[in-house]
């Protein structure tokens, strides 16, 4: 119509289309009419006026037939809107409740809910795309096989790259630990208290992994060296929520808590036998230590596994005891021991 050269001519035309569509059956005229809605809600509206002057009484029937088509049109986009902000808000309120716990709490809420069905497999992808590619990468790590293949066929390829990016480097991040626990295990529990009992070298998470790797007997000795209640008690918390993700893990925490205990009470009589021998003769001193580097008893053993024990022997306690007098002394001590035992001693004191 916008074409015509005159407004007269477009009237006109009008009018032929009017006259035209008042002739079919009512169905196929309420079909027309809502085509021309969709295209030009004007000419929609000047059609039915022309219409209405040609034959009243069978617009009366088609202007229903219009509004009960367009009411339930209308009525199908509201539900869906209402349908798809529904699931939004659901969405929303479950990825707010999930992240406000723990990851691996989380990772086995989500599990628990899928089976119960209280999450729906297609809602799993929405889900996924209200946590940040950090939190859903680290999700993904952990969830069954079954639960991730869901997930990622609904996610959008943009998201799901990005989420494997952040799984790469988590892993990759894993790895590392992997390899400096593998150091740890070779390096001197003097040289280890410092980095692996406090948060200055690693956070809390990566520490718990690491105490992970290690033995119980060894990562037990390194933490009973600290003072600080509250961080343990931290770092053995951080340690139980990754046992929750990883079967291989389950007990670690227990046996760690464990050894820490023993390691404790070992400290302990070690300070006390230091204020003991600091004070003695060492006339009287040397054949003690002499007598108890040659039995060598086992003065305390503890079981994790056959690969895991605390044996502490009474030659383990002699070398503690010196490692924390004076210098002076021991060197004197050295001197009144008999030169094999002194050498032998000497060596493990010093290039232990």
């Amino acid at each position: 119509f916008r074409s015509l050269p005159t407004p007269e001519d477009q009237e006109i035309l009008k009018r032929e289309i009017a006259r035209h569509y008042i002739t079919m059956d009512r169905d196929r005229i309420v079909d027309k009419l809502l085509v021309i809605r969709a295209e030009d809600e004007q000419l929609y509206q000047e059609l039915l006026i022309l219409m209405n002057r040609e034959n009243p009484r069978k617009m009366a029937d088609v202007t229903e037939k219009l509004h009960r088509a367009l009411v339930n049109d209308d009525t199908l986009l509201r539900i869906l809107e209402e349908v798809e902000q529904d699931r939004l808000t659901r969405s929303s309120s479950l990825s707010s409740y999930l992240t406000a716990l723990s990851r691996p709490d989380a990772v086995n809420e989500i599990q628990r809910m899928h089976r119960s069905g209280e999450i729906r497999s297609d809602e799993l992808g929405q889900l996924f795309s209200q946590f940040s590619p950090v939190q859903a990468a680290y999700f993904m790590r952990y969830l069954d096989d079954s639960l991730v293949q869901q997930v990622r066929n609904q996610l959008p390829g943009s998201l799901l790259t990005e989420i494997d990016k952040q799984l790469a480097a988590q892993l990759n991040h894993e790895q590392a630990l992997i390899q400096q626990s593998n150091l740890y295990s070779s390096k001197r529990i003097e040289d280890l208290v410092p980095l692996l009992t406090t948060e200055n070298e690693h956070k809390v998470v990566d520490l718990a992994f690491l105490y992970h790797q290690l033995s119980a007997s060894r990562g037990g000795r390194i933490l009973a060296r600290s003072d600080d209640a509250e961080f343990i008690q931290l770092l053995l918390r951080e340690m139980m929520q990754q046992e929750k993700l990883v079967e291989s893990r389950e007990g670690k925490t227990k046996q760690l808590t464990e050894a820490v205990s023993v390691h404790q009470e070992n400290n302990q009589k070690v300070q006390e036998l230091v204020s003991v021998y600091q004070r003695m003769e060492l006339a009287e001193l040397a054949p003690l230590v002499e007598r108890m580097l040659v039995s060598n008893t086992i003065v305390q053993q503890h079981i994790f596994s056959p690969e895991d024990q605390i044996v502490i022997t009474e030659e383990q306690l002699v070398l503690d005891v010196l490692n924390k007098m004076k210098p002076a002394l021991i060197s004197d001590l050295l001197g009144q021991l008999s030169t094999p035992r002194a050498v032998l001693l000497s060596q493990k004191l010093y290039g232990n």
